[in-house]
């Protein structure tokens, strides 16, 4: 069986980066997901010297940082992993898919995420791996 994916992390210091393996769960052919409950499990797992709530609140908090600099338009960026931004969809014309009938859609604003390099890198061995005939 092929390892998990390994995301790096400086949360013992700039000194020694740590790696957090989070395993990946198939919930559809072809699908992987990891939800935030189960970040958190194995986050406060592989952090022993934290418990569990503070690991919980850690996560919570950022997410709903990002979540508050998002809809006050800001851009966020997390140097080797990417970058969130808003991107303008102007007002349209769609179908509903049961009915076929046309419906307006308003404008709005929709959340852009833009992979760095070295997560693009990453995710391209990964997918190479899970794609060979013995993965």
């Amino acid at each position: 069986m092929d390892d998990p994916p390994r995301i790096p992390s400086d949360l013992d210091g700039p000194s020694r980066a740590a790696t957090i393996t989070v395993p990946v769960h198939r919930r559809h052919v072809g699908e992987l997901a990891v939800t935030k409950s189960e970040l958190i499990d194995r986050l406060a797992a592989k952090l022993a010297h934290l418990t569990h709530r503070d690991v919980e609140l850690a996560v919570r908090s950022m997410l709903e940082l990002m979540s508050r600099s998002l809809a006050e338009g800001e851009r966020i960026e997390v140097r080797g992993f990417g970058s969130f931004s808003l991107r303008f969809r102007p007002s349209r014309m769609g179908r509903n898919p049961r009915t076929g009938a046309a419906v307006a859609l308003p404008d709005k604003h929709v959340v852009h995420f833009k992979p760095g390099r070295a997560l693009r890198e990453r995710v391209d061995r990964g997918a190479e791996r899970l794609s060979s005939p013995d993965g």
